[in-house]
């Protein structure tokens, strides 16, 4: 038998493209990501964050913001969706030979998956760790300790922090949180080939022994309008009873 709620979601997803389409002709400031969380990124990246984005899921929307999310794309809304302004982290290797930014993480990783980084972790002028070996280091804002940040870490942060999360690391290392302000520097011991990503840019590189990427949050920011609706847990809970073929997911590992 079919899911009711897939095929109500399938129609209210036609109406929403319309929707959409209707409400970016009429605005020039603000873009809409319709989809799921990598969506927000892709538009940050397309936008290079100069417009506002006000992100909609593309399915597992519950009833109360269906005619919320309507009637603000409508325009006749009176409430007004809550503004969060994500900040950026940029990294720079070497004093600018590669630089990128994102608004939810920075991540170091070896192509290598036989061998793991060695390096020395620096805040501000100090060595904060010396001789790390790990496959990698994730450096987080709040808005992307609910990604690769948490799967890792197993926690997340909502304070004005970084965050600083290390993928299998061969010694007992505790995860960090630092100050906003805090300066970071991944110094390698040793020569490698380095995958570097913020958000959806990837640099692929090759380091040598001394060679160094800097992380630090930048002054611009992404303003995201109804974040906390996109995170509803109402619709969270409708999303996660919906698969393509309509199955419940308590009913697919059911013996």
């Amino acid at each position: 038998m079919s899911n009711p709620n897939l095929i109500s979601q399938v129609k209210l997803q036609s109406q929403l493209q319309q929707k959409i389409a209707e409400y970016e002709k009429k605005t020039k400031n603000i873009a809409i990501a319709y989809g799921g969380d990598g969506t927000i990124l892709d538009v940050v990246r397309q936008t290079k964050g100069d417009k506002a984005i006000i992100p909609i899921r593309n399915y597992g929307l519950c009833k109360k913001h269906v005619n919320y999310l309507m009637s603000i794309l409508d325009g006749t809304s009176e409430e007004k969706l809550k503004l969060t302004l994500c900040p950026f982290l940029e990294y720079n290797f070497c004093n600018g030979i590669s630089k990128n930014r994102g608004i939810a993480e920075v991540v170091v990783k070896n192509v290598d998956p036989t061998c793991a980084l060695r390096f020395n972790l620096y805040v501000g002028d100090k060595a904060y760790m010396k001789n790390v070996v790990a496959d990698g280091i994730i450096m987080s804002t709040a808005y992307g300790s609910t990604g690769y940040f948490k799967s890792v870490a197993r926690c997340i942060f909502n304070m004005d922090a970084i965050g600083i999360a290390f993928i299998a690391p061969t010694q007992g290392i505790n995860n960090i949180v630092l100050d906003s302000t805090s300066r970071i520097k991944v110094e390698f011991i040793r020569s490698a080939d380095v995958i570097v990503t913020a958000d959806k840019f990837k640099d692929k590189l090759i380091v040598k022994a001394n060679d160094f990427i800097e992380v630090e949050r930048v002054p611009e920011q992404v303003s995201i309008f109804g974040l906390d609706e996109f995170h509803c847990q109402e619709c969270r809970t409708l999303r996660h009873s919906i698969v393509e073929d309509g199955v419940a997911i308590q009913d697919q590992y059911a013996v």
